[in-house]
């Protein structure tokens, strides 16, 4: 049985956009939405429609049940330790200092 729980959704919608380093103003226009609707929906406010799921995982380059974070069960840990992997990534400004050792490489 899948289950789409819309909380997890959004963290892991905030997670992809945090790896990308996009802002959320950035990302919402990407998506034709606005900034403070993007925000509910990271918050796990807000469910997204199946075409708001298509252009992410478009945008994301992931699948749709990557975006929904739909739980098969199967694979709740792996998607668990990926989630709490970026989180700690951006709780101490990985992503930006990843980002700036590429741009400053010979």
């Amino acid at each position: 049985m899948k289950i789409y729980k819309i909380e997890d959704s959004g963290h892991r919608i905030k997670s992809y956009r945090k790896k990308m380093q996009m802002t959320q103003e950035e990302l919402a226009d990407k998506l034709g939405i606005s900034r403070e609707y993007l925000g509910r929906i990271e918050r796990g406010q807000n469910g997204i429609s199946i075409d708001l799921a298509i252009i992410m995982s478009d945008v994301f380059q992931v699948s749709v049940e990557e975006v929904l974070a739909i739980d098969t069960g199967k694979s709740k840990l792996v998607n668990e330790l990926s989630d709490a992997i970026i989180k700690v990534l951006d709780e101490n400004n990985l992503f930006t200092k990843c980002s700036e050792m590429g741009t400053h490489s010979s």
